[in-house]
């Protein structure tokens, strides 16, 4: 969604919701949670929102933003429609705060339950890499850890491994965290992602020696010796590609809190499959939230 059209949006509060409700990003009906009966949609000059759902029978009301991610937040719908697209384009938050004059505090908190959001979609979507015909790299990767320092009292930090699955094919891949990288941790990843008949490319590390015997076609190349097969496509660069990418925005952030760090990955892994626009990301992140 282009800027301008987001202006148009948030002219006023009913524009906001109206948008909203026709896109699924608020819901358009309502039923009494004590008689059942459906509920109306009216005006309410005391309400942040203007408006309030109302039972014409016993006359109770409830918040337009029961159960959602607006609901408890001392802050307009529009401005969080905004909050959502500056999200989106990787403000800062420091300049979000400053040109909605919201504290960072609040905007923390509303992203972390906007990663939320992401982490349970992929959960709910469990997905799986390859098939008969479709290449799948594999590569793990050290994600955190401490860099030397003349300081001290530098606090360290613990090292965490991940593990790449990559689908060529896809064009999509699957992060997951790893206590080791052995063959009794990485294994049973594989043949849990890849789907029957997957062809998978690696290096030469030992833990992917007894990839054949879980019913897979294994390629491996030497990168000691080279990083492409001669003569072949049989390389893992793509999956190297994938960590970069994903590195790189922890990299613009300076680092994060390393309890917040899986759903920072969960949020890459999201916009890899549904955000590879802003007009996308915008719109499927509303859509989920």
């Amino acid at each position: 969604m282009l800027f301008f059209d987001l202006i148009d949006i948030l002219k006023d509060t009913s524009t906001t919701i109206a948008f909203m409700q026709a896109r699924g990003y608020l819901p358009s009906t309502k039923k009494c949670t004590a008689c059942r009966r459906d509920m109306n949609l009216q005006q309410s000059a005391q309400t942040q929102d203007k408006c309030i759902w109302r039972c014409c029978r016993c006359k109770r009301t409830t918040s337009i933003r029961k159960d959602t991610i607006y609901e408890n937040r001392n802050m307009t719908l529009q401005k969080m429609l905004v909050l959502v697209y500056l999200t989106n384009l990787e403000v800062n938050q420091t300049n979000i705060s400053a040109a909605l004059d919201i504290e960072i505090a609040a905007i923390s908190n509303f992203q972390v339950k906007l990663r939320d959001a992401y982490s349970q979609f992929l959960l709910n979507q469990n997905a799986r890499l390859g098939g008969i015909g479709c290449v799948v790299e594999i590569d793990e990767s050290l994600i955190a850890k401490t860099k030397p320092s003349r300081n001290a009292r530098a606090r360290p930090v613990t090292a965490k491994w991940v593990f790449g699955l990559f689908d060529r094919n896809q064009g999509l891949g699957i992060i997951r965290f790893v206590e080791n990288r052995n063959a009794e941790t990485l294994l049973p990843i594989i043949q849990e992602v890849c789907l029957p008949g997957t062809t998978i490319y690696s290096d030469g590390w030992s833990a992917y020696n007894q990839v054949a015997r879980l019913g897979f076609q294994h390629e491996v190349v030497i990168h000691r010796n080279e990083f492409v097969v001669t003569g072949t496509d049989i390389h893992t660069n793509n999956v190297e590609n994938y960590w970069k990418r994903c590195k790189s925005k922890l990299k613009r952030m300076n680092g994060c809190i390393p309890s917040q760090l899986s759903s920072y990955l969960d949020e890459f892994l999201w916009n890899e499959r549904y955000g590879k626009s802003l007009h996308e990301r915008f719109a499927n992140t509303l859509s989920i939230v």
